[in-house]
């Protein structure tokens, strides 16, 4: 039987399953390693709802990776696909996510080419029936982080400017996490609009990785790459983004503990798994910047990143979102709007009482001192958090 019609049998009377339980089951399932059966609650939710974003649940696709199911996920996106019958860009980023994968990176590259062309056709028609071509631009600027410090919104202003072409996905991870994916596939998440027509009409193009910022190869591999980039790094207080970054990883389903306990774990350096080893990681090395900032001044130089504080993006994102177009080389442009993206609501279940959260605040403003006070010789700026 084909992969399709099992699945189909599979699960041709549930009924659409609620999103937020069903992610709450398949985090159940994986907590207990229960893999198999949290593969079915996912390939149950990619069955009935394929149009969302699936591709940054990084959860989702390991499960079905370990557990060998990444065909049925395929199947059932290819199905969904043909289905619509034109390009449905969630859906088609869906599919490239799991065929990507899987491997299969040339027919991953003809998604995310259909994605930015159905895009692009959009909003530039008139640029892509005159100069769309076979080659994908390559980035002008990246913001690199820090993750949880205003690079969603920084990104979206940035991707709202009339010169700015945006990649088909925010977060493409490459020069960290998936760099063993080829120069190929990164490429085809950019535009292929002639690289003569961008420059003459000062178009540029460019994304956003938060997670380039900790990652020790990083630097070099950019550098070699694109020896003139502009690189961008929005900062936030460090025991604020630190905080953040928990919770963020409750609103995933990959932390279980209690706020104070995943914490001074961290600190302490206390691990029961790998895996809360990694967190610790997430936790405290992103917001040790002056040690992850020596990295990037090493490659390029000084002119080549400019630095922000998520907090004065926050409080006048007007004249900060303008102060990067000016660093950019942009010409002006007011928003109509500058929203805020990302803000996240903190889990009752995961709070603790105020008297703890101050005393885990005091240990946190500890065991940053010395980086900030190094951060601030770097960026020459004083610091007031």
């Amino acid at each position: 039987m084909p992969i399709w019609e099992s699945f189909k049998t599979l699960f041709k009377k549930s009924p659409p399953p609620d999103v937020e339980a069903e992610l709450e089951s398949a985090a159940a399932y994986q907590a207990a390693e229960d893999l198999d059966a949290a593969a079915q609650d996912y390939l149950r939710i990619l069955s009935h709802y394929p149009d969302k974003s699936w591709w940054y649940n990084k959860s989702l696709w390991e499960v079905l990776e370990e557990t060998e199911q990444l065909q049925r996920a395929i199947a059932v996106l290819e199905r969904a696909h043909q289905q619509v019958g034109s390009v449905q860009p969630t859906i088609a980023l869906n599919l490239a996510e799991a065929l990507t994968r899987q491997g299969e990176y040339s027919a991953a590259i003809s998604h995310y080419q259909a994605v930015s062309y159905a895009k692009f056709s959009k909003s530039y028609q008139q640029l892509v029936e005159t100069a769309w071509t076979e080659t994908p631009l390559s980035p002008q600027f990246i913001i690199i982080g820090a993750a949880k410090s205003g690079t969603s919104a920084l990104y979206s202003y940035l991707a709202s400017h009339p010169k700015v072409l945006p990649a088909v996905v925010k977060e493409i991870n490459f020069w960290s996490d998936r760099f063993h994916h080829g120069l190929p596939w990164y490429h085809t998440h950019f535009p292929a609009i002639s690289e003569a027509i961008t420059l003459e009409q000062g178009f540029m193009t460019g994304e956003a990785s938060p997670n380039y910022f900790a990652h020790p190869d990083a630097p070099q591999r950019l550098k070699q790459a694109y020896p003139n980039l502009r690189l961008i790094v929005s900062l936030r207080n460090p025991v604020d983004r630190t905080i953040s970054h928990y919770y963020d990883r409750v609103r995933r389903r990959q932390e279980i503990r209690p706020l104070d306990q995943a914490i001074y774990a961290s600190l302490d350096g206390n691990y029961t798994t790998s895996e809360e080893e990694k967190l610790a990681q997430n936790y405290l090395q992103q917001s040790c910047y002056s040690a992850n900032l020596k990295g990037w001044y090493s490659p390029f130089t000084p002119e080549q990143i400019y630095v922000l504080k998520s907090e004065d993006l926050l409080t006048n994102p007007a004249a900060m979102s303008q102060s990067v177009f000016n660093y950019l080389g942009l010409p002006s442009h007011q928003l109509r709007q500058y929203r805020n993206y990302n803000v996240g609501h903190y889990p009752i279940s995961s709070a603790i009482d105020p008297d703890a959260e101050t005393q885990l605040r005091v240990r946190l403003q500890d065991y940053f001192r010395e980086d900030r006070e190094q951060l601030q010789d770097i960026i020459g700026q004083v610091l007031t958090w």
